[in-house]
Parts: C-alpha cells; sequence; structure tokens
C-alpha cells in the first residue's frame, strides 16, 4: 500500500476536495482491493460529486468535424481536442472551444496512414503520438498534424524477436518520454525508452497484483504513477514508473472485451470509462467512489460504449463516446451547486 493525498480538481475556479469526512492536508493510508471485491460504501444517500454535461462535439459521418467510432482523446496544454475518428481512419483537430480545425490520415498501411487508430498522448506542447492500432504501431505528429516519424514499429523483425506478437490496445506517457503500451497477445504493458531506444515488458497475464487480464487504456500522473485500466480484473491499477505494483481501485464488473479508458484529474483523483457497461466513473486518490454516470443513451449527457478519456488543465474530462459518434465534456461539480454555474 502506498499514502497518497486527497485528489482536487479545479472547476470554474473553485478547488473541489474529492474525498468525504477528511480536512484538506489529511493523509490517507490506501488499502488495497483484490478482484472481484465490491466497491468502497459511498456516502449515505447520493454520492458526493456529480458529472455536469458542458458540451458535444462531433456527429456521425465522414464529412469535417464528423466522425464515427472514436476511440481516442487528447487535450493539449491549450485546450485544443485531438480525436482518434476510428471508423474513418483518421484524427480530428478542435480548437477549445469546439470547432472543427482540420484532420490528417485516412486509410492505408504507409506512414502517414492508419488502420484503426486508437489512443491518442500529447507530450507537453509539443508532439501528438497516436496508437495506430491495426498496423501495430506508435507513430509521432506535430500538433498541427504534420508527420514526424515512426516511434516503434511492432511489426519490426526487432520487436518480433524481443517480444513475439504484440497486439497493442492502449497508449500513455509522460513529460520524461517514456511511452506505455497495453498489449491484448500477452496481457501486459510495453514501456517505451525513447532515449535508449529499447523496450522493457511488464506484467503478464494473471490476477495477481502487477499483472493483468485485458489491459486497455492507461494514464500517467503528474508524479509517473502509471494507472492502467485492467478490466478482466475489474479494477484500475497503479504502477510506479518501473512497473513496480502501488494499489488497485475496484470497477464494479468484470469485462474481459470491453475498453477501459482512464485519466488523471489535476491534484490525482481517478476516472475511468467502461465501454462495455456505458459507465463514467471518478475517484478519489485515497480511493473513494466520488461521482457516477450509469445512464445508456443517446440522448446529451448519456453514454454508449464509451472507451477512452482526456483531461485539460481545469479538470473537465473528454469523453469519447464512441457508439454515439461524438465527444461529451464534462465537468466534476460538487452535489450542493446549483445546476447551470
Amino acid at each position: 500500500m502506498i499514502r497518497s493525498s486527497l485528489g482536487r480538481v479545479l472547476v470554474g475556479g473553485v478547488l473541489l476536495v474529492l474525498a468525504s469526512g477528511c480536512a484538506a492536508g489529511d493523509h490517507v493510508v490506501a488499502g488495497d482491493v483484490a478482484p472481484g471485491d465490491s466497491l468502497p460504501p459511498s456516502l449515505a444517500g447520493e454520492l458526493p460529486y456529480r458529472l455536469d454535461l458542458e458540451r458535444v462535439i462531433g456527429a456521425y459521418g465522414s464529412g469535417p468535424g464528423q466522425m464515427a467510432y472514436p476511440e481516442g482523446v487528447a487535450v493539449d496544454d491549450l485546450g485544443r481536442l485531438f480525436v482518434s475518428d476510428t471508423g474513418n481512419n483518421r484524427v480530428l483537430r478542435f480548437d477549445q472551444a469546439g470547432i472543427f480545425l482540420g484532420e490528417f490520415g485516412g486509410f492505408g498501411f504507409d506512414e502517414g496512414r492508419f488502420d484503426k487508430p486508437r489512443d491518442l498522448f500529447v507530450a507537453g506542447g509539443l508532439a501528438l503520438y497516436v496508437l495506430d492500432a491495426e498496423n501495430a504501431r506508435v507513430v509521432r505528429y506535430d500538433l498541427n498534424g504534420r508527420l514526424d516519424g515512426t516511434v516503434v514499429d511492432f511489426e519490426s523483425q526487432d520487436a518480433r524477436i524481443e517480444l513475439g506478437p504484440v497486439r497493442p490496445g492502449g497508449l500513455a506517457g509522460e513529460a520524461t518520454g517514456y511511452l506505455y503500451v497495453s498489449d491484448l497477445t500477452s496481457d501486459r504493458l510495453i514501456v517505451l525508452n525513447p532515449l535508449a531506444g529499447g523496450w522493457t515488458p511488464v506484467g503478464g497475464y494473471g490476477s495477481q497484483q502487477g499483472r493483468f487480464r485485458h489491459p486497455t487504456g492507461m494514464a500517467v500522473s503528474a508524479r509517473g504513477t502509471v494507472i492502467v485500466g485492467d478490466g478482466g480484473n475489474a479494477r484500475l491499477q497503479a504502477l510506479d514508473s518501473f512497473g513496480g505494483y502501488l494499489r488497485s481501485f475496484p470497477l464494479a464488473d468484470v469485462s474481459r472485451t470491453g475498453r477501459v479508458g482512464v485519466a488523471v484529474l489535476p491534484g490525482g483523483a481517478l476516472a475511468a470509462c467502461e465501454s462495455e457497461f456505458s459507465r463514467l466513473t471518478v475517484f478519489s486518490s485515497d480511493g473513494k467512489l466520488v461521482a457516477r454516470l450509469t445512464t445508456r443513451g443517446s440522448r446529451p449527457g448519456e453514454l454508449d460504449g464509451p472507451s477512452a478519456l482526456a483531461v485539460d488543465r481545469s479538470g473537465r474530462l473528454y469523453v469519447a463516446d464512441t457508439q454515439n459518434h461524438r465527444v461529451q465534456v464534462f465537468r466534476v461539480v460538487d452535489r450542493s451547486t446549483p445546476r447551470g454555474r
């Protein structure tokens, strides 16, 4: 177990402490949970926070600003939004108001083309990394959509000799340049060190601490903690930057085929979306369940098969609402706050 400070989210200029029963500055000991354990009990009655819809971006189609089955989202420091338009095999760019800026990609196998792009990662204000899933590679672009080259090709001879077959499921990274790819073939993570040019496998199939069953989405905190959506074990796992186990956050149901998207909010709170159950959940950094959205549907504020998350600097959550062919933007709001504020 580890000690972690309470999660705080800056929303609309108000600092929210995402925990109950603790004063600001307190520390709690985070207990571990085993696969299948029930979620920690919430406060009596409703959860202390709610998820308010701020805007909807996109609609079904293949035209400018439209999308089909998006499975990746990322936000840069200026609030610009990048979306993996998976069904159209391209990446879309929007400004912070949701206005369409442009696109790049298109179906193909050559560099600069995609076959089912999924997770995205923005590295500072410089680069966008794209998980080109069915081409089994990670590709780097600048933030205007200009190709900068392939970072790793899992179909290359060197990768196949050292790693064997790889079916990438998710991508995350950190400011130091390290990248993390989840591998659905062997239920492991692959840590990429761009400076040394090597890769290190972590984990493997199982339900023990530090092992995975169907790992998909990931995120990395400002302190370098790697959060993994371990859907087959109904949990999020937190690992250190070397792949060492730290703790778990339980999800309500096992998902052996769906995607679990993960995001770290400012201050350390966590969010997870589960495509199989059309659910969006927020945990405080000490593991308390503090907000949840469970309504499946197609109306604004409802979800259908959400598969990826991103967070901007103000704590807004961007959800790839995959089966609804759109991105929805939510704010985490104290339940006592009147709606519309």
